[in-house]
């Protein structure tokens, strides 16, 4: 029982399988076929080799997390602000300098 909701998808990843799904209906079963053979050649892995390739790419997900749009919003409000130039110091476009 416990295995089952363990290996049951959440809404979101059900949700989001099914968009895949749709978008590469042409390829999924190529995909498919991929990820069955890799999941034949995880299992031939010895227990240590596994844990060490699953720590690796926990890991890389840790560096490389996809950007959230709460963060991606701030990073472009502050880049904006940051290079904005300042009312004061400039000059308005019409402004020539007569010698």
């Amino acid at each position: 029982m416990q295995n089952k909701t363990r290996l049951e998808l959440a809404d979101y990843e059900a949700e989001n399988l099914a968009r895949l799904q749709k978008m590469f209906s042409r390829k999924w079963e190529f995909i498919f076929m991929q990820a069955e053979a890799q999941a034949k050649v995880d299992k031939k892995r010895d227990k240590l080799e596994r844990k060490v390739l699953d720590s690796q790419e926990r890991a890389f997900w840790d560096v490389h997390r996809p950007v959230t749009t709460t963060k991606l919003r701030r990073s472009v409000r502050a880049s904006t602000e940051r290079n904005a130039p300042d009312a004061i110091t400039t000059q308005p476009p019409w402004t020539f300098l007569l010698p």
